[in-house]
């Protein structure tokens, strides 16, 4: 059980399905009322359903606005986390918006959500948008399918793409592989890469990814350090897995 953050409050821009377990359904239990939700997409279910129906958020920026103005005006400064985009245009908005504003907040997290298990899951040209919208990070969170289409759309190589984001951020690269095959969490630096190894639970359930971020996030706000905050998230994700898989629940059991 994470006990809720010390740290600033964290505007959460992420998905929110009405329907199983993952986005602003997993996050916000995981951080608790430090969170401030704003949907970038409403889903009818999550996106493994095919009949799934959607509705993007078109004043996203607008609306980031006017929650930053807000918990400025109560003596906050917010972070950010960015996660699940449903469009192009949303991130476009989004990289405007940072691009003016970007003095306005704490830390910035970027989740380039787009694809998983070596498949995308969204258009070529919403991982184009990416690469534009996560150079205002200061904490980057892909998994390894996602970090070989944000290289490749690039038109670098994996190692160009590490050296050129982490002159700003820090880079936590989840479902990464050690030389010797084993799963863990990479940890890339401006001047170090290295390999993180934590105990994986059976079982593949939607949301883990954003279940893991959000307790990272709640142990930095703690004051963990970076390599044990990251250790921690990932035992506490498997927990959950655990007590999923023990359950029979075909979604995450939260808390």
């Amino acid at each position: 059980m994470v006990k809720a953050s010390s740290g600033p409050p964290t505007i959460v821009i992420h998905s929110l399905p009405a329907f199983g377990g993952a986005g602003l359904g997993v996050i916000l239990p995981a951080l608790g009322t430090q969170a401030c939700p704003l949907p970038s997409v409403w889903l009818t279910a999550t996106a493994n359903y095919a009949e799934s129906k959607r509705w993007a958020e078109s004043a996203i920026a607008e609306k980031l606005d006017a929650q930053v103005n807000f918990l400025r005006g109560q003596g906050h400064i917010p972070d950010l986390f960015i996660g699940y985009l449903g469009e192009v245009s949303q991130a476009k908005s989004l990289d405007q918006w940072l691009s003016q504003w970007r003095e306005q907040l704490g830390k910035v997290w970027i989740d380039p959500i787009s694809g998983d298990s070596g498949k995308a899951y969204v258009s070529a040209d919403l991982v184009a948008a990416w690469s534009n919208l996560i150079k205002h990070a200061d904490v980057l969170i892909p998994n390894s399918t996602e970090f070989s289409l944000l290289s490749s759309a690039e038109g670098i190589d994996r190692k160009a793409w590490i050296a050129k984001y982490t002159r700003k951020a820090l880079i936590i690269e989840t479902s990464a592989q050690s030389p010797s095959g084993n799963f863990g969490i990479g940890i890339h630096t401006d001047d170090d890469s290295y390999f993180v190894e934590v105990n994986w639970e059976p079982g593949h359930y939607s949301g883990t990814g954003d279940l893991f971020a959000s307790y990272l996030i709640a142990s930095i706000g703690q004051g963990w350090a970076w390599d044990a905050a990251v250790k921690r998230a990932a035992e506490l994700v498997r927990k959950k897995i655990q007590k999923t898989r023990e359950s029979g629940s075909y979604s995450l059991i939260l808390p």
